[in-house]
């Protein structure tokens, strides 16, 4: 953990108990109400209405909750009188009223007719779903700010993403107060929180503070933000009907705006800079998506049933969010997310083209051949679906390599290098052949500042293959690092996730020899139990990291390596059994040879 300034200690102070305030009481709503919300808003008081709200509109899917309808008068909602009860008192009092029952009597005039009924608050299908969402936010920013390399960094992330954290959180519900308490929250953070969310993106990750027109240019999200949440929360000055579609475009144009951003900050930023952006990037991609998913189904009236349901597990999926950012800033080198980003890809597109073949091809099919072989068409839709299913994996296995040679040329290009050096250590050769062709071949694909190859001789240790400007020294066996080495079989990086995985851990004169190498990553080669040789490859040329797709390809060269220096072995103590053999048959006779080459034991006898 850093050390914290003011600036970081004030922040913490003031932003962490509002974010647990926030969160306490969207847990308070959660087991309450279960996050019941009322069918319909209302419109602002006019004199006309004799100060009585008017129903001007229900929110999406919910016209089913009650039996009024657009331009009705509301007068009584549960004995309580509604004159001077605008759009935000009278949501505040449905949901103080339905808080246990989840439905409210109310008493309205339609034609010039009074008349009764009730209006059912509908509660969310996974009412918990922001609850991991809002905690993941929180936690992220608390780990960033704590444990964050860079101060700057550090605050750039806590501020947006822990304001974002308080605006996810929803407690309107229960009393009053608490309901006009969420809505002020929301209009507030709504105008602030985009246009920080945009600034973040411009800077990330190389820390470039925004100028002239950059800085500013994200705030004129604000007014037209404040203009359409006020009429949304407040009923105008714009209809709310249009307030909602306007505040779904502005999300939708923020949006956009952080993909450009951060597209303009991938193609500026270096090789870790990349990287830590493909973190972000992923986790937008596995949180947002499925909350794209499911509002466009709603808007193409598809699945209505299940909206609600979907919505909460899209809530749950958007924790990718947090751990993107989490990961992108402080443990950028955890996985190979290239790796990541193809696997990913290829699962999409083939769970794709299975949804598309199960909602319509496949009815059409089962339909097709249950006229004609006489089976129910329900069976055949279960036997079509699984045979989509079956062929998912191979097909995974087919499209996954060209995915990885269309956006991963590097990447592809080593996994193939890395196996044609397999094969050609496979093949025979002297042990000292076989350390220079690994170093010369390993220096060639990662093109390191340097790489050196250690072989045992005698009780040390010394450099068989040298690449770089540096003068390697010798190294004694009883130094830590060889016993370092002697100990494990995984490689030891400056950047390893865990602290065993680390070159910290050695000694003061070991981690100054691997410096003065400009080492930072060493790989161990062991025949058998014992420690015989060990790579040491500097920094990459091309700035990145050894990632750990890298380090699990050294490490099978290593194994391979090693199973050749075990077959050497094997090879000459067979060498000497048959040159023994030839020496026994110069003084034995030859039945006793032969009985001896095929292994029986001999039968004791005296000889006259």
């Amino acid at each position: 953990m850093r050390r914290l300034e003011a600036r970081d200690l004030l922040l913490l102070v003031v932003l962490t108990p509002a974010w647990l305030l926030a969160l306490g009481l969207h847990l308070r709503t959660v087991s309450t109400t279960g996050m019941a919300a009322p069918p319909f808003f209302v419109s602002a008081l006019r004199e006309a209405d004799a100060g009585y709200p008017r129903v001007r509109g229900f929110y999406l899917g919910r016209e089913e909750a009650t039996d009024l309808q657009v331009g009705d008068r509301l007068l009584r909602l549960g004995g309580v009188d509604l004159r001077g009860v605008g759009h935000i008192g009278f949501e505040a009092l449905l949901r103080e009223l339905g808080t246990e029952t989840h439905s409210v009597p109310v008493l309205f005039e339609r034609a010039n007719r009074e008349r009764e009924s009730e209006i059912r608050l509908q509660p969310a299908r996974i009412p918990w779903s922001r609850v991991p969402h809002v905690l993941a936010l929180g936690l992220t920013c608390l780990v960033i700010l704590l444990r964050a390399p860079s101060r700057r960094q550090a605050r750039g992330v806590f501020v947006p993403w822990m304001l974002f954290a308080i605006l996810s959180t929803g407690f309107a519900g229960g009393p009053v107060w608490q309901t006009y308490a969420w809505k002020g929250t929301q209009f507030l953070l709504a105008i602030v929180v985009p246009p920080l969310i945009v600034g973040w993106c411009l800077d990330f990750p190389n820390e470039r503070r925004s100028r002239g027109w950059t800085l500013y240019w994200p705030w004129l999200l604000g007014p037209v933000n404040a203009v359409l949440r006020g009429s949304y929360f407040l009923g105008g000055p714009v209809s709310p009907t249009l307030a909602a579609s306007g505040i779904a475009a502005v999300d939708g144009t923020v949006g956009a705006l952080c993909l450009l951003a951060v597209t303009r900050s991938y193609w500026r930023a270096d090789l870790i800079g990349r990287r830590q952006l493909k973190w972000v990037l992923f986790g937008v991609y596995v949180g947002v998506v499925p909350i794209v998913v499911t509002f466009t189904l709603a808007a193409l009236q598809i699945a209505m049933r299940w909206h609600g349901l979907l919505l909460g597990l899209s809530f749950i999926l958007s924790v990718a969010n947090s751990l993107g950012v989490l990961i992108a800033i402080v443990r950028y080198q955890l996985y190979d997310i290239d790796r990541l980003i193809s696997a990913t890809a290829s699962y999409s597109v083939l769970a794709l083209v299975f949804l598309i073949g199960v909602l319509a091809l496949v009815p059409r099919l089962a339909e097709l051949a249950g006229t004609s072989v006489g089976v129910a068409p329900f069976l055949l839709q279960l036997g079509f679906s699984g045979a989509l299913a079956a062929i998912a994996i191979p097909a995974h296995r087919s499209l996954r390599p060209r995915i990885d040679r269309l956006f991963f040329p590097e990447r592809h290009a080593l996994e193939r290098g890395i196996g044609r050096l397999l094969g050609e250590l496979a093949e025979p050769g002297e042990p000292s052949s076989l350390l220079t062709l690994a170093g010369e071949r390993l220096d060639a694909l990662l093109r390191p500042d340097g790489c050196v190859v250690y072989a045992r001789a005698g009780p040390g240790y010394e450099p068989v293959f040298v690449r770089g400007r540096a003068v390697p020294p010798a190294l004694l066996g009883r130094s830590p690092l060889i016993s370092t080495l002697e100990d494990r079989a995984a490689p030891l990086t400056s950047d390893g996730f865990s602290r065993r995985d680390r070159l910290e851990q050695l000694s003061p004169f070991d981690r100054a020899a691997l410096e003065t190498l400009g080492v930072v990553a060493v790989v161990p080669i062991r025949r058998r139990l014992d420690l015989v040789a060990f790579l040491c490859l500097g920094p990459k040329q091309s700035g990145d990291i050894y990632t750990a797709t890298d380090l699990a390809l050294l490490t099978a060269v290593a194994d391979r390596v090693s199973m050749r220096l075990d077959r050497f072995d094997q090879d000459q103590v067979v060498h000497q059994a048959r040159e023994m053999q030839e020496e026994l048959r110069r003084y034995v006779p030859g039945a006793v040879a032969s009985q001896l080459e095929s292994g029986e034991p001999l039968e004791p006898r005296e000889r006259a």
